[in-house]
């Protein structure tokens, strides 16, 4: 028996010296679309591959850097099985497009695996291009982010809307984090959100029409 246990010691030592680990990788990328307006969503498709010698298993982050700016893109909710070789398909879903991260213009992506506890190597990463235009505007005038009041209330910690003559007109409202993560979802023209301690200091908000046009402000709570 301490025979064997020496053994598998060996094997193990062995293994981590010939590198015989799970690495993690990306070999392809689709974004839809990839040509969006300031403060609109797209969907990203990666395909990320084990390419180490040993099984992965755990959870799966994926960071992301543009314009001089890094962050966490999505992280699985679960354990993941990779064998050697394997691949599997990540979704993205809803992933918001506005600044200060985004600039109109060309933007480049680059993302790249890491496993949640950082016990794995990443061996590339992929890039991809999202092309950003202005702001989508009514037809009409004034502006529609014109026609729409937004102000934090500090000794509430609420943010009060007031739409205006658009209060017939909006569709949903969402809340997003600076990395693009929605953090909340009205389907009605709420008129009051309410904040708790460890909410973000930095969030935007975005407003969208039924018309389909979306509005978005930058919230900075003090």
């Amino acid at each position: 028996m301490k025979r064997t246990a020496i053994s598998l010691a060996l094997l193990i030592a062995l293994l981590k010296f010939t590198g015989a680990q799970p690495a993690l990788g990306i070999d392809s990328i689709a974004i839809t679309p990839d040509t969006v307006a300031l403060g609109q969503s797209v969907n990203i498709l990666l395909n990320v591959v084990n390419t180490g010698d040993s099984a992965f298993f755990g959870p799966i982050v994926l960071h992301f850097a543009v314009n001089n700016f890094f962050g966490v893109l999505d992280t699985s909710n679960g354990g993941i099985l990779l064998d050697s070789g394997q691949s599997i398909q990540v979704t993205v879903s809803n992933y918001f497009i506005d600044q200060p991260i985004y600039a109109v213009g060309d933007n480049i992506v680059v993302i790249w695996p890491a496993a949640f506890d950082g016990n794995v190597v990443t061996t590339d990463s992929i890039h991809a291009i999202i092309h950003v235009l202005d702001s989508l505007l009514s037809s009409g005038s004034p502006p529609l982010k014109d026609q729409i009041k937004v102000f934090y209330k500090t000794s509430d910690k609420s943010l009060f809307i007031d739409y205006g003559d658009l209060i017939g007109k909006i569709d949903d409202v969402t809340c997003y984090s600076i990395l693009g993560q929605r953090m909340a979802v009205y389907n009605y023209a709420v008129n009051e959100i309410s904040f708790g301690e460890n909410s973000p200091q930095i969030f935007l908000l975005a407003i969208r029409t039924k018309e389909g046009e979306i509005i978005t402000f930058k919230i900075l709570r003090m």
